[in-house]
């Protein structure tokens, strides 16, 4: 299988040169980070001993990171096709060890909507704890607190999360490349914070609640099973002893987590489904009560201006840095040789 074309995000962070600012308007420019078919061991000579330690650790947990990828890559195509891009994270500019890609696959008649899947979040098992938390036993079929189920919470101490974007989403947005910082965010965020996600957990844009878009109402994360996927799906076993789960990360209003936290994931469930909230809309309405007049205006005014906005980047335009060719070159390119091979 060919090694799918290659982007990568920087996030600005103080001491990090900015190669992509994608909080900004204008183009973004990328820039590889050592990947599976880089030759690390050919950096300068290091006479510092714990130096050049640190490199032998750097170049093995960049084998183990691209086996872990190069498995769940072959899980993700399984379900969503072969073609896809990267959008590889620079873990370089952050403080912990974690490596997380963002797996982008393109939309299809049988999917029409953009898949967004994370890769690397799942190499750390997550701090799983006895929370009271419901899950269903299996044995049974009951929906029962986790403590009585065997294994309890463990069997969510790994997981990745997935995101789906409309098939017309404009990467060239001011707000396009947020969608990608969400994943990356989350996914790093329960080891960040010593905690874990599961299904039905919600948490919040910040102490604020402030919009992850601008002009939205949408300011909370929700993660659910992968519930639009074949039931195979969500369960992953890496090995004997490792397993995780793949989780479908849904941006929420307010109003929406407090109904999951009064009312339980149920009845937000339903509202969600009855409202066929799927792929990200950021200018959708509350599901669960009316907005205010305020809300109504900036909202609508929000949807207006990006109406009226021209499609600067659309996913088949998005390029590779590598091969300089776009998205769609690859996909015609991959169609092309599966033609030949029939």
């Amino acid at each position: 299988m060919a090694r799918p074309p290659i982007l990568l995000i920087c996030p600005p962070g103080e001491g990090t040169a900015v190669r992509g600012d994608y909080s900004k308007a204008g183009p973004i420019k990328y820039s590889m980070v050592p990947g599976e078919d880089e030759d690390v061991t050919q950096a300068p000579a290091i006479d510092d001993q714990e130096a050049q330690s640190d490199l032998a650790d750097l170049e093995a947990r960049l084998d183990v990171f691209a086996d872990y990828e190069a498995q769940l890559t072959d899980h993700y195509e399984e379900f969503f096709g072969s073609t896809s891009m990267v959008f590889r994270d620079d873990h370089s500019s952050h403080s912990d060890d974690l490596k997380v890609n963002v797996h982008i696959y393109p939309a299809t008649e049988d999917r029409p909507f953009l898949t967004l899947a994370t890769c690397g979040m799942g190499l750390q098992e997550m701090n799983v704890n006895d929370k009271d938390f419901e899950l269903r036993d299996s044995a049974t079929g009951k929906i029962v607190p986790a403590t009585e189920v065997e294994g309890g919470n463990q069997h969510y101490s790994r997981a990745e999360l997935l995101l789906y974007l409309p098939s017309d989403w404009d990467f060239g947005d001011p707000d396009g490349y947020t969608p990608i910082q969400l994943l990356l965010s989350y996914a790093r965020f329960p080891h960040r914070e010593s905690t874990w996600l599961g299904p039905g957990h919600t948490v919040g844009s910040g102490t604020g609640f402030e919009p992850f878009f601008e002009g939205s109402l949408l300011s909370a994360a929700y993660f659910l099973p992968a519930l639009l996927e074949h039931e195979d799906f969500f369960h992953v076993d890496l090995s004997e002893n490792a397993h995780l789960h793949v989780l479908w990360l849904q941006p929420i209003t307010v109003a929406e987590r407090h109904v999951k936290r009064l009312r339980g994931q149920h009845e937000l469930n339903k509202k969600l489904i009855e409202n066929d909230v799927i792929d990200l809309d950021i200018d959708r309405a509350c599901t669960v009560m009316p907005e205010s007049r305020a809300q109504r205006r900036i909202r609508e005014k929000a949807q207006r201006r990006r109406r009226r906005a021209q499609r600067d980047t659309p996913w088949q335009q998005i390029t590779c840095t590598e091969c300089h060719e776009t998205f769609m070159d690859a996909l015609t390119e991959a169609q092309c040789n599966d033609d030949s091979d029939d």
